[in-house]
């Protein structure tokens, strides 16, 4: 997954979050047909525990992932594809502690 960090000012202060999306769509389990991709937001009050990844690495986390309640329906491609159309899961995730984060490997 592609990782991607940004701050998010709220009323009660800036919260940081770790964006991470899968690289390829890979089939549904059920449908071929379907494209089915992933993304996922780690979410901190703490910017030291997020700021230690940079673009393309491989992030471990542990911890109590959520759904997002409005998941989007399958949708068709824009341009001609592999897949007749695409499901995107979305997942978000709060730390508590800064270990439930581990880099994998870089990759450049």
């Amino acid at each position: 997954m592609k990782v991607n960090v940004r701050e998010v000012p709220m009323a009660d202060g800036t919260r940081y979050v770790l964006n991470l999306k899968s690289a390829k769509a890979t089939p549904l389990d059920g449908d071929s047909s379907i494209g089915e991709t992933g993304e996922a937001s780690i979410w901190s009050k703490e910017p030291a525990w997020l700021e230690r990844f940079k673009p393309n690495d491989e992030v471990l986390a542990y911890g109590h992932w959520k759904q997002a309640k409005n998941q989007k329906p399958v949708r068709a491609p824009s341009s001609p594809a592999s897949f007749r159309g695409y499901l995107n899961r979305e997942l978000s995730m709060w730390l508590l502690f800064p270990a439930q984060l581990a880099k994998l490997s870089e990759v450049d």
